[in-house]
């Protein structure tokens, strides 16, 4: 199934459900711009594996950190068919990486638009996490 079109991103099944308030809040938020992001990673110049290798260790540190939303920054790619942009989405459907989040969004344009992303990460209270290797 296609993850995202020319405006939104879908979020897949197995991102839990929020409360639709809160979705709806965030939601006029992203509309309006006004969204706080409390980190960036910006995975230009990075090939496919490298760059999950960085967006994995990113998501974990901003879970760690308490971060709530972040900012990934893929490029668009030529003719918008990047293949960070593209593999993005999926990679967040992997079991080790859907568990943190809450949901995916194109960023505002001011935030670089369809060449990046906002991600809601789940605050650690919600989640339990098996820690030992």
């Amino acid at each position: 199934s296609q993850f995202f079109d020319n405006k939104t991103v879908t979020q897949k099944k197995n991102f839990l459900s929020t409360k639709k308030k809160e979705t709806k809040n965030f939601s006029k938020l992203l509309k309006n711009g006004n969204i706080q992001i409390d980190d960036v990673i910006d995975l230009h110049g990075y090939n496919l594996s490298s760059a999950k290798i960085a967006f994995i260790n990113f998501i974990n540190k901003s879970y760690l950190s308490s971060k709530k939303i972040i900012l990934v920054i893929t490029g668009k790619g030529y003719n918008n068919m990047g293949v960070l942009r593209k593999e993005l989405p999926k990679w967040l459907n992997e079991k080790e990486i859907s568990k943190f989040i809450i949901s995916l969004n194109f960023a505002p344009r001011k935030f670089g638009g369809a060449g990046a992303f906002l991600i809601r990460i789940r605050s650690k209270s919600k989640i339990w996490i098996n820690l030992e290797v």
